[in-house]
């Protein structure tokens, strides 16, 4: 048997056992397959309709297989299967690709191109509608479940139906990336959370995944703004490839809920990276993101793309490979990476890597008798899904035959070059300066607007932009909103890490628990950590409370003696310091002044310290 032959039998063996799980619900099948559970460990079996581990990542392998294979009944079972999910996706108005209903449709879409029935489209065009609300209040921007996978999955829905509203929504879904992204000195950022150290790289959660929707919208729209956005993403990523360990940092470090074991782990290690190798994060996800810019934007990428591609390669050797081959963060996943730069850069080395991880899955399989799911939870039982279980590893199988296409990073292939976006080099960085600098960029709107406006027409690095503002606040009297944005700034380069800031502070609030009201003036008092007072220059302005929360900077407006306060408590203090120190500053003469003032300063520090602006250092 020659190896596509093998891969195909793999595959429909597979294919079978699927069939053999199927449930029916008034006719219509749907799966069992495994998620995490609430508790972030455990697995739970349940059903659902995504394309990442539900059931219709489920049909789209047996569409493919179905073609394939010449086996009309995975067709028939795919078709079923897909009117189960959009009856479940009817409940749910997440538009994004890998967790949402544009996952659903672009399986709709693959049923239609197979069957040449056009009311395929029709269904994934429903499927779509809606998508105002979601896109105006989505929280999420990635690739796997935000609108970075959305604006892929409608343009692979435009290039099926044409349908002009479709363009319209591809282009809100830019100008929301535009004004949610998060301008760095090293480039654009998405998502930041209090659990990570900083934004993150990769395919499925950072800058990969939104630079490769970016670059596909470019490519089929002609959008000179969508690229320069996704070059901002690479060069974001291009500044934190780590030379020595030869691949690029997994930022993530604790989850939330945090775990006993999170809230436990040293400073150190809250301020260090991990390294993860697969297609959701590092560097076989970074591979295809690179890949499709070489495609796309020319051979100034090729450099990271091998250097992407050698860190994969020796994957392919690891612990990991041996066990664990679904695509989300397993060997094939990997493989995938490796086959595409077959594809792109014509080199037969890499065909051959992949073929290796597809012989080793078979050989897996015969050995154990089951493929292990991508939930180190699950244990034995296998997962059917497409990114996390055996749908995903049959794709492979198929992709390595040449019946199957891409799925973790799908391309659209053809152009339109229609009308222009609103979102234009002018507006992006309008959006991003008023994201870096809001109160500045207010400020000068307010009153020097066509100034403003004039300089942002075009394109304007972070550092040109910063002198613009500076300048232009002080010649129109904002130089107070340009110098609370710049500590704001300056805050959040200076933060080590934003998964410590929120370990100290959940550390911070345990420690205040433990403290009885009346032994508080036994107690050493201070600041909270990653907060400082800020003072305006000038007089009328009240002064602020900045403080990172959840990788945000916060702002809180104090009264001169709040202020004073927490100013006393800069460095570690007592109670009794705090008190002097304010009696000082507001020169009281009369015992009954005093005694007043320690019952307000009392009562404000136990309020202080319920809020978490002040903590407990030392009893």
């Amino acid at each position: 048997m020659n190896p596509k032959e093998r891969f195909r039998s793999a595959a429909t063996g597979i294919a079978d056992d699927i069939l053999k799980q199927a449930r029916s619900d008034d006719q219509l099948l749907y799966w069992m397959t495994a998620a995490i559970g609430p508790d972030g460990k455990t697995a739970v079996w349940r059903a659902s309709a995504d394309l990442y581990s539900g059931t219709s990542g489920i049909a789209l392998f047996l569409l493919d297989a179905g073609h394939a294979l010449g086996k009309p009944a995975y067709l028939e079972a795919a078709l079923g299967a897909l009117a189960w999910c959009e009856r479940t996706a009817a409940r749910d108005q997440n538009h994004s690709f890998y967790l949402g209903r544009l996952g659903i449709a672009f399986a709709r879409l693959r049923a239609a191109a197979i069957t040449g029935d056009s009311r395929h489209l029709e269904h994934a065009l429903r499927l779509a509608e809606g998508y105002e609300s979601y896109v105006a209040n989505a929280t999420v921007n990635d690739l796997l479940g935000g609108l970075a996978g959305s604006m892929v999955g409608f343009l692979h829905l435009h290039q099926q139906t044409r349908e002009p509203w479709i363009i319209k929504a591809i282009h809100a879904l830019a100008g929301r990336l535009a004004s949610t992204a998060r301008w760095t000195p090293e480039g654009l950022c998405w998502d930041v959370r209090g659990g990570y150290i900083k934004g993150l790289c990769g395919m499925s959660h950072g800058a990969a995944g939104v630079a490769f929707a970016l670059l596909e919208a470019d490519a089929y729209l002609d959008e000179p703004a969508y690229r320069r956005l996704a070059l901002e993403a690479l060069r974001y990523e291009t500044a934190h490839y780590d030379a020595e360990q030869a691949t690029w940092p997994d930022f993530r470090k604790i989850s939330s809920p945090m775990t006993e074991e999170q809230a436990a782990l040293p400073d150190a290690i809250l301020s260090t990276p991990s390294m993860m190798d697969a297609w959701c994060h590092g560097a076989p996800g970074i591979a295809l993101s690179r890949l499709r810019a070489m495609e796309l934007l020319g051979a100034e990428w090729h450099d990271d793309c091998l250097r992407a591609i050698a860190r994969t390669r020796l994957t392919i050797g690891s612990a990991t490979a041996a066990s664990n081959f679904t695509l989300c963060h397993g060997a094939c996943g990997n493989a995938v990476a490796v086959l595409e730069a077959s594809r792109v850069l014509g080199d037969a080395r890499y065909r051959a890597w992949a073929e290796e991880i597809g012989e080793r899955a078979i050989a897996s399989r015969d050995r154990d008798g089951f493929y292990y799911s991508g939930y180190a939870s699950v244990g034995r039982p296998e997962d059917l899904s497409l990114m996390m279980g055996n749908a995903g590893i049959a794709q492979f199988f198929l992709q390595l035959a040449g019946d199957a296409a891409n799925v973790l990073s799908p391309r659209v292939t053809a152009d339109e070059r229609g009308e222009g976006s609103s979102v234009n080099i002018g507006t992006v960085v309008r959006a991003l300066a008023g994201g870096l600098l809001p109160a500045s960029m207010a400020a000068i709107e307010a009153r020097s607007g066509a100034e403003s406006r004039a300089f942002l027409d075009r394109w304007r690095e972070r550092g040109e932009l910063l002198a613009f503002v500076a300048d232009e606040c002080s010649r129109v009297g904002a130089a107070e909103q340009f110098a609370l944005d710049s500590q704001k700034l300056r805050m959040l380069a200076e933060c080590p890490s934003f998964a410590l800031v929120t370990v100290v502070q959940a550390r911070d609030n345990d420690r205040l628990a433990g403290i009885a009201t009346d032994k508080l003036t036994s107690c050493r008092l201070q600041l909270a950590a990653f907060s400082q007072i800020w003072r305006s220059q000038v007089e009328a302005d009240p002064p602020r409370l900045l403080r990172i929360v959840n990788a945000q900077v916060t702002e809180l407006a104090l009264s001169e003696f709040s202020a004073s306060l927490l100013e006393a408590c800069t460095a570690p203090t007592t109670l009794d310091s705090v008190i002097r120190s304010l009696e000082q500053i507001m020169e009281t003469k009369t015992s009954q002044a005093t005694t007043a003032l320690r019952q307000i300063a009392e009562t404000q520090v136990l309020g202080m310290l319920s809020a978490g602006l002040i903590v407990v250092v030392e009893s």
